[in-house]
């Protein structure tokens, strides 16, 4: 069971298996960030949400808190941006925060997005989650100076886009403790508890 699913935006490689997942998982309520996405996956998810209406369905405003226990906080962030392609952007991205440990997950949002919701974000970040697989124009100076990550993760594998990024992660290196990326480590694991936090790969 699942209490929340976050689709960040239609772009098959993010919520290709969206409905697959919605069929074998209990889920209590999902977030999308349109209902206007004219792609094949996001119709199938359309088709599949509205046909189970008992499934609650949420676009989140930027600086929603979206579930809370605790210490234990996740905020949507989002920048609602009109015209064509600007589905990148207009990715949810979101933040999961306990206490004074903050982790911001930037799905395929870039330094645009993050400029235009940056007052919702903590000023500094342990833990980032690079947008569009490190591509270009998704993390630079002024965003890393801002959020002060120890660790950033890249999720990338073989694609024919060039990703990552070389400037991005040259940027990356240089304002991070770490940086981890999927294609070399594998998965990534982040274990956080009493403010204490440590960083695994998996790496073969």
């Amino acid at each position: 069971e699942l209490e929340g699913f976050i689709i960040t935006h239609f772009d098959n490689d993010h919520s290709g298996g969206a409905v697959n997942i919605k069929k074998n998982v209990k889920i209590d309520h999902v977030y999308i960030n349109s209902w206007a996405d004219k792609t094949k996956t996001s119709k199938s998810i359309y088709t599949y949400l509205k046909s189970h209406k008992t499934i609650p369905v949420e676009i989140p405003s930027n600086g929603e808190i979206i579930y809370k226990e605790g210490n234990l906080q996740i905020k949507t962030l989002r920048c609602n941006l009109k015209g064509k392609h600007e589905d990148n952007d207009n990715s949810i991205m979101t933040i999961v925060s306990d206490h004074k440990f903050d982790e911001l997950f930037m799905a395929d949002a870039g330094v645009r997005a993050f400029n235009l919701v940056k007052n919702e974000i903590p000023k500094n970040v342990e833990i980032l989650k690079v947008g569009h697989h490190g591509a270009k124009n998704v993390a630079d100076k002024a965003m890393l100076k801002r959020l002060s990550p120890t660790f950033a993760i890249v999720s990338t594998g073989q694609n024919n886009y060039g990703h990552p990024n070389p400037y991005t992660m040259y940027t990356l290196t240089k304002f991070c403790k770490k940086v981890f990326r999927t294609d070399y480590d594998n998965s990534i694991k982040i274990v956080e508890h009493d403010n204490k936090y440590q960083a695994f790969a998996f790496s073969d």
